[in-house]
């Protein structure tokens, strides 16, 4: 397996792990709704969302919502599927070009691919030798993600 491809399948982990530590878990089954969106524990992409069709007595029976194969599972281990929770989640570890640079130092300008600013502060004091926390960190630094640059969006892949 190549590099890119490894970092992408630890990434979406990551993602994975973020967001079932956030989503509500799906408890008592019972008032549960058929139609309602689910998600699975063991999901490798944040937005595989399925689709509750059946209610056995210890099993569901489940569609993905871009899908027509009908699954079923236990009733373990499933969360229930908030789209706001997932694209903060996919918001927060999805890679972006910044440029920083300290504030007494302008002219010394520095380009790096992070996801948050708190993956910023780590390359940065990786590659400065920078003693001191986020919080003074913040306060010495100038950043800005790049998203667009002389009229062409940025896309980090």
């Amino acid at each position: 397996m190549n590099y890119k491809m490894n970092n992408h399948m630890n990434l979406n982990r990551e993602k994975v792990s973020l967001l079932i530590n956030k989503l509500q878990p799906i408890i008592d089954w019972s008032s549960i709704k058929i139609g309602t969106h689910i998600f699975h524990k063991s999901s490798n992409n944040v937005f595989g969302v399925d689709k509750l069709v059946k209610i056995n007595e210890d099993r569901i029976t489940y569609i993905n919502v871009n899908g027509t194969q009908l699954y079923e599972q236990s009733m373990t281990n499933w969360y229930f599927y908030d789209e706001s929770i997932v694209d903060e989640v996919n918001e927060h570890l999805t890679p972006k070009l910044w440029w920083s640079k300290l504030s007494k130092y302008p002219e010394d300008l520095w380009i790096c691919v992070a996801c948050n600013i708190e993956e910023l502060y780590d390359r940065w004091v990786k590659e400065h030798s920078f003693k001191g926390d986020l919080e003074s960190w913040l306060e010495q630094i100038e950043y800005c993600e790049i998203k667009e640059l002389d009229g062409y969006l940025i896309k980090v892949q």
